[in-house]
């Protein structure tokens, strides 16, 4: 799976789409197609001189550990290059999950089989023609690895009120250590032996270049929950791993857990399922400017639902959204999130994302005070001050402009609606309009003009967007920054020419200096880019494209 997590993407309940991360092009040595193909990846396609490769279901056990009544959900895997040991492995994992249920490879009439990259990045491609609305895969949820609030070992192994990551990364820890003698070993030997998220890829000088302080404080309370929940656990709540091991298992939860919604409202047990973190993510893509309409980019779906042959039990059924032709991947969408779930969780960050966004305060008490704090340090006395105040808040919390967040892949709603954003595309909050509008009556300071200001406010302390546009367009992308570049660096220079002025103009134009060793200004564009680097520089130039928008009036205000 490339893409999925906690906050940003667990899966959730039926009829909620999961998200991953897009999949470029990518060379590969080999398709490892159950039962078996040889071939390669061209323009998202398999080509045609594919031949067959034995793979030989047979060799599987002839009495295959099945696996306990409760358990569910998966995780994709990753490795430096393709080895002999990794196709072996993808090949007990095959065997192993046919033997246990899985529905739709591993056989001579499947439609789908999985391939890996020179990278080590896997997907799901289709051996076959698939038609609109046929079933791709069924998973039953006992193959997966679960954790549900009546689990007796974790509730008594795990320090009290511990969240449902910290739960599921022990019990995935625990089965782990017992090797080859858990029923689970076949598909934890194909889990990606290292997440490319933030928290295990990237080096402080990288999270450096991030600059967006809500990011930064996702991360924060992450990196807390990992040093407080293994400083609680003990040596039998995580099978005698190591704190690497239990960063690696929390990772691996963050990035690919499904939810399934209980009954009562929220989630009722989180999961881990093999093959179905294996589907990379296509979501929603801006063909063009964030102005234009976006396009779907996925071509298959999922839902829970009570299996045919035992209605008892329950499967996650994967199906196509429309045709799909033969040696075309198999993508599914994770979700409409922002960018930062897919960056922070998966490490990438979507090109043209209609659904990224911008947070300009946490919630609407912190708008006030800093509409106060800048406009009306003077006005009045306290009291009518105070009335001010409670007379915004109201008009604000009574704005029902907010769609309603959908459930994250986790099964949770998202636990951050209080915070103010506003969308690519671009759409602001409407509590926040609502809330200005009463605090600028009688004081010439509109509420569309308020906005702006906080966009210049959070402009001024980041990096210039047009250095960020011109070191990303030097370097090859899908995110087609050489256009992006040449957009931006023209609307700005017209805004300038037609006398747009701010006394933060300057500082959100010029690059901003960080100290190198010596003390001295180095720029971006003058150091080597690694990988975690240019994904963070391209992480925060949308962040920046979203507020110029905003600024040079181009967003649906």
């Amino acid at each position: 799976m490339r893409a999925t997590a906690w906050d940003p993407l667990g899966r959730c309940g039926q009829g909620v789409q999961n998200q991953r991360h897009p999949q470029a092009v990518l060379p590969l040595t080999h398709w490892l197609l159950c039962p078996g193909w040889v071939g390669s990846l061209a323009n998202g396609r398999v080509h045609k001189n594919w031949q067959p490769n034995a793979f030989n279901l047979s060799a599987r056990p002839s009495r295959p550990a099945r696996l306990p009544a409760r358990a569910c959900h998966g995780s994709s895997g990753y490795s430096e290059t393709v080895t002999a040991e990794a196709q072996t492995s993808l090949q007990t994992f095959l065997a192993w999950a046919v033997a246990n249920g899985v529905e739709g490879i591993g056989t001579e009439e499947s439609n789908i089989g999985l391939y890996e990259a020179v990278g080590g990045e896997r997907g799901v491609v289709c051996v076959k023609d698939v038609q609109c609305d046929e079933i791709v895969m069924r998973i039953p949820l006992s193959a997966g690895i679960i954790d549900y609030k009546e689990d007796e070992e974790s509730n008594q192994l795990l320090y009290e009120g511990a969240p449902w990551s910290v739960r599921l990364a022990c019990k995935l820890l625990r089965l782990k250590s017992n090797g080859g003698g858990s029923p689970w070993s076949p598909y934890i030997s194909v889990l990606p032996r290292k997440v490319p998220s933030v928290l295990q890829r990237f080096e402080w000088e990288d999270i450096k270049e991030i600059e967006y302080g809500d990011l930064l404080r996702k991360l924060d309370y992450e990196t807390w929950l990992v040093s407080y929940a293994w400083q609680r656990l003990d040596s039998a709540a995580t099978g005698g791993a190591s704190r690497d091991e239990f960063e690696w298992a929390m990772s691996i939860v963050h990035s690919r857990t499904f939810g399934m919604a209980a009954k009562e409202g929220g989630v009722g047990c989180h999961m881990l399922l093999p093959l179905a973190d294996m589907l990379n993510h296509a979501g929603d893509r801006v063909p063009g400017l964030f102005r234009c309409p976006y396009e779907r980019m996925d071509n298959v779906e999922w839902k829970f639902q009570p299996s045919q042959l035992h209605p008892s039990d329950w499967e996650l059924v994967v199906s196509a959204i429309r045709n799909i032709d033969k040696g075309e991947e198999v993508l599914l969408s994770y979700g409409e999130r922002s960018n930062d779930d897919f960056f922070l969780h998966y490490g990438f960050v979507p090109p043209h994302n209609p659904h990224d966004e911008v947070v300009l305060f946490g919630d609407l008490e912190e708008a006030v005070s800093w509409y106060f704090d800048n406009y009306l340090f003077q006005a009045g006395d306290d009291t009518s001050r105070q009335s001010l105040r409670e007379a915004a808040l109201a008009a604000g919390l009574a704005a029902d402009t907010q769609q309603q967040q959908p459930l994250r892949l986790d099964g949770s709603a998202d636990t951050e609606a209080g915070k103010i954003r506003v969308v690519a595309g671009s759409f602001v909050d409407g509590r926040l309009l609502e809330a200005f509008q009463v605090l600028g009556e009688g004081r010439g300071l509109g509420p569309v003009t308020a906005v702006q200001e906080r966009c210049w406010d959070m402009l001024a302390e980041m990096a210039s967007l047009e250095q960020d546009l011109s070191t990303l367009s030097q370097r090859e992308s899908e995110h087609n920054f050489q256009y992006l570049a040449e957009f931006y660096t023209s609307a700005i220079g017209k805004y300038v020419e037609a006398g747009g002025t701010h006394p933060n103009l300057q500082k959100s134009r010029g690059q901003k200096p960080s100290e190198s060793v010596e003390g001295k200004p180095e720029s971006t564009a003058a150091k080597p880019l690694t990988p975690a680097s240019q994904a963070a520089i391209t992480f925060r130039a949308y962040k920046k494209i979203i507020l110029w928008d905003v600024i040079l009036g181009l967003a649906r205000l």
